[in-house]
């Protein structure tokens, strides 16, 4: 009578080579904890030939216990510098950039106002609400001395000289008549809109002379 096969796997070592797709294998167990004992009963490799390539590939269980410890420590140091970076304190370095506090023009209201703003929203994306409100206030203020600044400057019949204000009333407008051609088109739309309404109020004013000069011819025929 024959005797059923033995279903336990032979345990020694086959000696035969193994590609380097298979050791990898191996070796990645041996790194995950498997012990060469395991590994050698498994894969019919010698403890020794598994203690030899991992030591040459740097697969031992320090080595992989070091690798770890080092990617751990530098993805805490990443997350470290990532929250400072975030930090209020880090935010309120950065309101003001370098091309800010250089600028020539310290003096213009509406540059001020352009730089308070620009800080208010980097405190804004800061979570510095205080900041925020309190440069966007700035801002704010820093725009209404320029309009004032800028409308004091504005040149108006209240503010022109008096000696222009004679020359144009002694030349009339027919001295300028010229300055509202319509045939010469001007780049700046303002002047224009300028034009058009000139000769729109000339033309009323014609009309208007026209209307006078009928009723009084008219009267003095009665």
């Amino acid at each position: 009578m024959t005797s059923a096969p033995d279903p336990t796997p032979d345990p020694r070592p086959a000696h035969y080579r193994l590609s380097t797709e298979t050791w990898a294998m191996i070796l990645e167990e041996y790194k995950g904890g498997a012990t060469a004992r395991a590994l050698s009963a498994k894969w019919r490799v010698s403890e020794h030939a598994i203690r030899k390539r991992a030591t040459q590939h740097g697969a031992t269980k320090r080595d992989h216990g070091d690798a770890q410890a080092r990617a751990g420590a530098a993805a805490r140091a990443a997350a470290m510098e990532a929250a400072l970076a975030d930090a209020p304190q880090a935010w309120a370095a950065r309101l003001f950039l370098p091309e800010d506090l250089d600028a020539p023009d310290e003096g213009d209201a509406a540059a001020l106002a352009h730089t308070a703003l620009m800080a208010s929203g980097r405190a804004m994306r800061g979570r510095l609400w205080t900041e925020a409100r309190a440069l966007a206030g700035l801002a704010e203020s820093y725009a209404r001395l320029g309009a004032r600044a800028e409308a004091a400057t504005e040149l108006t019949p209240e503010t022109a000289p008096l000696s222009l204000i004679y020359r144009i009333l002694m030349r009339g407008w027919e001295g300028f008549g010229g300055r509202f051609s319509m045939t010469q088109r001007s780049r700046n739309q303002d002047e224009e809109d300028l034009k058009a309404a000139f000769w729109s109020e000339r033309k009323s004013m014609r009309d208007a002379e026209a209307v006078l000069k009928q009723w009084a011819e008219e009267r003095a025929r009665r």
